[in-house]
């Protein structure tokens, strides 16, 4: 189920979001370049969604793939870290997966938080996830 149909992915070249709850964790698809509007519209949607899943669950487990996403300008990097350093919190945990060692490389300098973790495999992300020693079975959000 898509939370805002009006941020799904768009072609590369425009750049967009998207977010689906798919039981387990948010899924969310960072695509192309954004602008500072197009994170903090994306943000404050995904925000009450994490609301909601932590009023069920009391944590959120998220698995963001940024693997089509372009290395984005420096107003748009600093947004997208003010935004996860304010929105996210200690028993949440993220998965980011990104496209290169060279974007992982860089994104460790703004992701530090030991419970947001940077991979380029979609399994390893989805394994460190959801992985027993942190999360109990989720049941779906309503």
């Amino acid at each position: 189920m898509y939370l805002h149909d009006n941020l799904a992915p768009s072609p590369p070249a425009l750049g967009g979001f998207d977010a689906l709850e798919e039981g387990r964790f948010l899924r969310v698809i960072g695509v192309g370049l954004w602008t500072v509007a197009m994170v903090d519209a994306h943000f404050v949607a995904v925000s009450a969604t994490l609301r909601a899943i932590r009023a069920v669950r009391g944590h959120a487990a998220v698995l963001v793939d940024l693997r089509r996403a372009a290395v984005q300008p420096g107003p748009v990097a600093n947004a997208l870290s003010a935004w996860t350093s304010k929105l996210f919190v200690a028993r949440d945990r993220v998965a980011i997966v990104v496209a290169s060692s060279l974007v992982k490389a860089q994104s460790r300098r703004v992701e530090v938080a030991a419970t947001r973790e940077l991979f380029m495999s979609m399994n390893a992300a989805e394994l460190w996830l959801c992985a027993p020693y942190a999360r109990e079975p989720i049941a779906q959000v309503a």
